[in-house]
């Protein structure tokens, strides 16, 4: 079995960059809106960050709202405040939501002059109500008091939005913009279509539709729930098959199996031999329709041909015959040289579908000096022929263009994959720098237009799109995944693909807070309860050592994909309402690595030597918190239960 593993993981990861990477753009697709057009611009100092966002508040002709999970009464909280209230005097429509889990005490005092003046401040689910209402409806769930909203999104009238991770408060505010810079965190603004789809999660925050993103997604969800049936049914059938079968083989022979690694290659074998001769067949139809949709010029030839035969004689016959000949000869030689040139395969313009079907297939022909009847006659029969041998009315020649590059492109890609995967190979054992990009994301986003798409979560009505998509991008990543998260306790299949993914050697590093960089500071203690596992796996792990404390959330994929939002890699952020925005684009992908490089500069890296040599007084404190962190989630969310958010492997 051991082989076989082998194999499949060096067939899978040779899968060439663009194909992997359609592949996940397919997936990522029905979970959140996406849109091109935008410009998207990540703010990694707090302090640029909040004056661009006070800069377009100020700016504002239409509408401000503001939606956050903190909002102090200090320095930055009033003077945020201030430019809300100027913003509704000039007549724009004006909200300031914010959460009560992260402000319990209320904000009151530092509200009353928006209300005053008539703006809209929406307290989001009291916390102590929340609570009774909680442990006096039976424990539901969907009224805990733990589930909050961690969203940050600032929308500024119909094409300009931020999110990010940033609350409001002098310690979230660079130290250039009047704050203390505690926090080390990234945000972003788009200005573009990506804002109304911001405006859209704005807008679910304070009435959820589970209806909001349409069939599609929930086709997806429903196939989701089929499969994993599906699954399970079929694991308990091998269980049984197999065990029936282990009973038998035992009697028989009355010892175990010795074979199982050379049976399972046996198998591998003949799936590949399948795969191979269903290639074959895929490129031998490809030629032979090629080479039945004969262009018209052949047809017309062996027409003109017999029509010179009956109206001509004489001498005025043999002159057409020899020009009809000279000309065929003619074309015969630059065919064959055309069939000679390298890039056969490679044209892919549609105008030219006829020269290259002709320069393709034209080859097989005879070079002899047969005369013009002889060489109509060798080519196969055309499908514009009828049976009585008279050619019927053709095909317009759009559609007849289409059709051949059509058929051409299918062909092209069909022989040219088995080259793409041996280049896919020798590029993945080229080393790279860190601050080189992936050899093939330039080439790939090329001839791509930048893509933007609005994630968002709410358990509520059981939508994880943002652990979804994190998990799809983890597993089918091609070189490099950077997170930067403040803690980590992933869901057990963010868990187990992360694993995955470093052993099949992707560049997989994990930049968290340190015992001194981690607020809450509990939740380091926790995280190294799974460090181990990680570090065995081959995951990189790093601890921030600067003097802020961590609290960026961001992921950059292979120099082509980026994230900012509001998601930590955590328990709780799958239970609350989350937003993050993705970009596919070089230049902010580029960017988010030259600051993670930057915040490296600033971290140790966890070797799993150090680790296994901590005390065991720290071996305590990770299995304690770690065990409380799910006594708490199983207190406040007692009878929640999803199959997609099974937290992390190894919890009791």
């Amino acid at each position: 079995m051991q082989h076989t593993f082998k194999e499949a993981k060096r067939y899978y990861s040779s899968t060439p960059f663009d194909q992997r990477w359609d592949d996940i753009l397919s997936s990522l697709a029905v979970l959140g809106r996406m849109s091109r057009g935008n410009r998207v611009v990540p703010f990694h100092d707090s302090a640029m960050a909040f004056e661009s966002m006070w800069a377009a508040v100020k700016g504002a002709k239409e509408r401000v709202h503001w939606q956050t999970y903190i909002c102090k009464d200090d320095f930055i909280g009033q003077g945020t405040v201030r430019r809300l209230v100027q913003a509704h005097q000039r007549g724009c429509d004006t909200e300031l939501l914010y959460d009560c889990g992260g402000n319990i005490s209320g904000r009151a005092r530092l509200t009353g002059e928006l209300k005053l003046c008539g703006a809209k401040v929406i307290p989001y689910r009291p916390f102590f109500r929340s609570v009774a209402t909680y442990f006096i409806k039976g424990l539901d769930w969907r009224r805990s008091p733990g589930l909050r909203n961690h969203r940050k999104i600032l929308l500024v009238d119909t094409c300009q939005g931020f999110c990010g991770g940033l609350n409001v408060g002098n310690e979230y505010c660079g130290k250039a913009a009047g704050g203390t810079g505690k926090f080390r965190d990234t945000h972003c603004g788009v200005v573009g279509p990506a804002a109304a789809h911001l405006a859209e999660v704005y807008r679910d925050t304070k009435q959820p539709h589970p209806w909001k993103y349409g069939w599609r997604r929930w086709r997806q969800i429903a196939s989701q729930q089929i499969t994993r049936r599906v699954k399970q049914g079929r694991m308990r059938m091998e269980r049984n098959g197999l065990y029936r079968a282990f009973q038998e083989e035992r009697g028989r022979s009355g010892r175990r199996l010795q074979n199982v690694s050379s049976a399972s290659m046996k198998v591998m074998r003949r799936r590949w031999h399948k795969q191979k001769n269903q290639l074959l067949t895929l490129m031998q139809w490809s030629r032979a329709r090629l080479s039945s949709n004969v262009l018209l010029g052949h047809e017309a030839l062996r027409h003109t041909q017999e029509q010179s035969d009956v109206r001509l004689d004489g001498k005025e016959a043999n002159v057409k015959v020899g020009t009809v000949v000279n000309g065929a000869d003619s074309h015969k030689s630059n065919v064959k040289a055309a069939c000679q040139a390298p890039g056969l395969f490679a044209v892919k313009d549609a105008n030219d579908g006829e020269t290259a079907s002709a320069s393709l297939f034209s080859c097989e022909l005879s070079t002899s000096s047969a005369g013009p009847r002889e060489a109509a006659r060798a080519w196969p029969s055309s499908p514009l022929q009828s049976s009585d041998g008279k050619l019927n009315a053709p095909l317009s020649s759009a559609m007849r263009r289409k059709l051949l590059a059509a058929r051409r492109e299918a062909l092209y890609r069909a022989t040219d994959l088995p080259h793409k995967r041996t280049y896919t190979d020798m590029l993945r054992q080229v080393p790279i720098l860190d601050t080189e990009p992936v050899p093939e994301a330039e080439m790939y986003l090329q001839h791509r237009e930048p893509i933007t798409q609005v994630l968002s979560c709410n358990p509520r009505y059981r939508d994880y799109s943002i652990q979804y998509a994190f998990w799809q991008v983890t597993r089918k990543c091609h070189r490099r995944i950077w997170i930067t998260t403040p803690y980590y306790l992933p869901t057990r299949k963010l868990f187990s693909a992360l694993i995955q993914a470093a052993r099949r050697g992707v560049d997989v590093r994990l930049l968290a807070g340190s015992n001194q960089t981690t607020d809450p500071w509990f939740m380091w203690h926790a995280s190294n309860y799974i460090t181990e596992k990680l570090l065995r796996a081959g995951v990189k792990i790093y601890e921030f050592k600067g003097q802020q404390i961590m609290h960026a959330k961001t992921v950059v994929v292979d120099s082509v994909w980026s994230s900012i939002g509001s998601y930590n890699w955590d328990l709780m952020s799958n239970r609350n309402l989350e937003v993050c925005l993705c970009h596919l684009d070089l230049e902010v992908a580029h960017s988010m690595e030259t600051q993670f490089l930057r915040d490296l500069t600033q971290s140790v890296e966890v070797r799993l030597e150090d680790h296994k040599q901590r005390s065991r007084w720290l071996r305590f404190t990770s299995w304690l918190f770690y065990n409380f962190v799910f006594l708490l989630d199983r207190i406040t969310f007692r009878s929640f239960a999803n199959e997609d958010v099974v937290d992390v492997p190894g919890a009791p």
